[in-house]
């Protein structure tokens, strides 16, 4: 029998076109860790990265090559000036008609070997989790904000 794999999908902003969440596999959260490490050590960062989670949750068509870029592959990089880089990819469930905005890992823009490294673990955490999606054995929780209903 299969080991079943549960992905949970923390909520970290709702807006009027998307819910923005982080991607845990069996309680492992790169991203939510990442954006703690943020909040905790660089609270002006922390901050800068928020207010791009919200304008990007209330557009369902933004893109802005200096914020918010597609880099491929259907990854996406939240930056912001000081070098913060949020990778996050989009996606929908079966249960919502709300698009997802799928927060994976994230990482300073050190050197360009370091940020290749970064948007191949996004990717390879992307790819984790659409096979794992379909697959029956796959438990998938969508954790909500403590005022959603």
């Amino acid at each position: 029998m299969k080991n079943k794999l549960e992905i949970t999908l923390q909520t970290i902003h709702l807006g009027s076109a998307r819910r923005i969440v982080t991607l845990a596999f069996n309680g492992k959260d790169v991203a939510y860790d990442f954006l703690s490490g943020i909040e905790k050590f660089n609270s002006q960062g922390f901050k800068a990265i928020k207010t791009r989670m919200r304008v990007i949750a209330e557009n369902l068509h933004y893109e802005n090559q200096q914020i918010f870029r597609n880099l491929g592959n259907n990854i996406y990089e939240i930056k912001i000036r000081s070098g913060l880089r949020l990778y996050v990819f989009l996606d929908q469930l079966d249960s919502s008609n709300q698009q997802l905005v799928i927060a994976t890992c994230g990482g300073k823009k050190n050197t360009k070997k370091e940020q290749s490294q970064d948007i191949r673990r996004a990717q390879q955490l992307r790819d984790r989790y659409l096979q794992a999606k379909d697959q029956e054995s796959t438990l998938i929780n969508l954790i909500k904000l403590p005022y959603e209903s």
